[in-house]
């Protein structure tokens, strides 16, 4: 399972029949290693996707609203612009994780 919106924002699911390993698709990205420009969003989706796998084994209703939650922050966050370097913005790694997580906080 893929999940995604633009290019670096891609999450990806291994899902077994007793174990899954959620984790972000991108590259080592070692040239920005410390520079506070890592782009958060796949690491942020894949959290999204692990909620809707433990909403779907569990059948608990607040694993997908809060899936949802991250969705619609990650969504509502990119409308302003407040995206790392390589999706067009100028806000630093940690300053688009605190973005979306006050929007979650919102919702």
């Amino acid at each position: 399972m893929q999940a995604g919106y633009e290019k670096n924002t891609r999450a990806l699911a291994n899902i077994g029949k007793n174990f899954a390993l959620f984790e972000p698709v991108h590259g080592s990205a070692s040239d920005i290693a410390g520079k506070q420009m890592a782009n958060p969003c796949s690491m942020i989706l894949s959290s999204k996707m692990m909620l809707e796998y433990f909403s779907e084994k569990s059948g608990g209703k607040e694993w997908i609203e809060a899936a949802e939650a991250i969705e619609e922050a990650f969504i509502n966050n990119l409308k302003p612009g407040a995206t790392t370097p390589d999706l067009g913005g100028r806000a630093k790694t940690l300053e688009v994780g605190e973005a979306i997580a006050r929007i979650i906080l919102e919702v």
